[in-house]
């Protein structure tokens, strides 16, 4: 992580400034995919928001999926994927979105079908 982006947001969990939110959280993480520190982004959503009390909603997810799809970290997104269904959130049309794009620039066509099967019979 960048340092001065470190340094401040360990001040926000230390108290020292305005406590983080879920949109400082998602900031951030769309910050650190961006420069490709997938490890950082995603300890953040999986330890340091939950550690907080903070949940990341669909906007959250929708910013950590583009970012990893961007990265063509395909099955970290999956992954993710995954995890906000099994936590009860719903995704979007731009999560959809995301998704198949992803898939389909890594050619994995089938998956990207089977899936939105899956997800349409159980909805």
């Amino acid at each position: 992580m960048d340092i001065l982006m470190g340094r401040i947001l360990h001040d926000m969990l230390m108290g020292s400034l305005c406590s983080p939110d879920v949109v400082t959280f998602t900031t951030i993480m769309c910050g650190i995919l961006s420069i490709g520190r997938t490890e950082e982004a995603l300890d953040l959503l999986n330890q340091k928001m939950p550690e907080q009390d903070l949940s990341p909603g669909v906007v959250t997810y929708n910013a950590v999926l583009r970012g990893l799809c961007k990265l063509s970290k395909i099955d970290e997104a999956m992954g993710i994927f995954n995890g906000m269904m099994d936590d009860g959130v719903i995704a979007n049309s731009t999560t959809y979105t995301i998704i198949i794009e992803g898939l389909c620039g890594s050619e994995r066509i089938e998956e990207v079908m089977l899936q939105c099967y899956l997800d349409l019979k159980n909805s």
